[in-house]
């Protein structure tokens, strides 16, 4: 998590963007206004992972036959895999459901939800691990690819099987959406 953190921060400068991110270690804030990169939220993650307004309510993401659109246990050859080798979502995104984890931004917090705001949730202010999503690879099993499944990690644990997306605001002559 902290080195998807500051990757998205270089990034950002070397693309002349506001970074998001400042603190460090586990006191890292996120200033969404910013134009840089970021993690996505977990609410971000699961909309996208989702389909979006196209959304049509799979268990998986884009279907709800886990070999359409994962890789997983039973289909990946006990190795990553190229990414874009199974079925997009609605959004045409591919493997949100398997083929590694993705950290999001949020702290984790397992009741969370239940009482969180109804618009564009950012996650617990504290906490002690962060979360990550997608249902992961070579181990992953098909009850981890729903796109409702969440866990957390130490912000600082590596793993060949964990990676992230990045998130933002767009700027200037982009269309002023968030992008993944």
């Amino acid at each position: 998590w902290q080195m998807a953190v500051d990757y998205c921060n270089k990034k950002s400068q070397m693309d002349g963007l506001t970074p998001c991110y400042s603190g460090s270690g586990d006191n890292i804030t996120c200033n969404f206004a910013a134009s840089g990169y970021r993690l996505p939220t977990e609410a971000e993650w699961e909309y996208a992972a989702r389909g979006g307004l196209k959304s049509q309510n799979y268990i998986y993401s884009g279907s709800n036959n886990p070999d359409e659109t994962a890789w997983y246990v039973p289909n990946c050859q006990d190795r990553i895999q190229p990414v874009g080798k199974k079925k997009a979502n609605e959004l045409g995104i591919f493997d949100m459901s398997g083929n590694i984890w993705e950290w999001c931004w949020d702290w984790y917090e397992a009741a969370y939800y239940k009482d969180s705001p109804v618009n564009n949730p950012k996650g617990p202010s504290e906490g002690k691990k962060r979360t990550y999503r997608g249902g992961g690879g070579p181990g992953g099993r098909v009850e981890w690819l729903r796109n409702t499944a969440r866990y957390s990690l130490d912000t600082t644990y590596r793993s060949f099987d964990m990676g992230f997306r990045i998130a933002g605001n767009t700027t200037g002559k982009k269309t002023g959406n968030m992008f993944l």
